[in-house]
């Protein structure tokens, strides 16, 4: 895990399937449910397409995002957890499909999460999470965000640092 991802990093980290399974990045934040009668800051994590498939994250309706809607200008999709869908929707079966207000803007619930998922990169865990929609060509070297990967089967962390180069070297994105 790379506590330090930026987007460029990402991309070329992401791009390295000879090393990597799969990566994913993820931030924790925070964003204000507008859509109730009354408004409420709640824990949010903006994730990569590949986060619930990285940690086995298992919806107990719906799915986990789409490749589309990680792409930037996505649509805009939400998955919920568990807690926030019976405190806030009454465990609507139909909340599928409907529109839910983060920020004053519209997103689209497309899953409802385990209760029992945890994610051990995003501290408390989020009552949604958004897709992160990062530019694959951003040169961004900002770092304020996560990385994490999964190794081929086969692939040392010695091999893969080697193969990251200096961008492993600077930051130990592996361990």
């Amino acid at each position: 895990m790379n506590p330090n991802g930026s987007p460029a990093k990402f991309a070329h980290w992401n791009a390295l399937d000879e090393i990597a399974e799969m990566t994913t990045a993820a931030r924790p934040s925070f964003v204000n449910y507008t859509g109730g009668d009354l408004p409420e800051q709640i824990r949010s994590a903006t994730v990569s397409v590949n986060y619930f498939r990285l940690y086995g994250a298992r919806m107990i309706q719906g799915r986990e995002f789409t490749a589309e809607e990680d792409r930037p200008n996505g649509p805009l999709a939400v998955v919920i957890s568990h807690s926030f869908w019976e405190r806030r929707f009454n465990s609507d079966p139909d909340i599928l499909g409907e529109s839910i207000l983060l920020g004053g803007i519209p997103h689209i619930a497309v899953g409802v999460m385990d209760p029992d998922f945890y994610a051990p990169d995003l501290g408390p865990p989020p009552d949604v999470w958004i897709p992160f929609q990062l530019d694959p060509n951003s040169s961004d070297q900002g770092h304020y965000f996560r990385v994490t990967g999964r190794l081929n089967p086969g692939v040392t962390i010695e091999q893969a640092r080697a193969r990251l180069g200096p961008a492993t070297e600077a930051h130990r994105c592996l361990s």
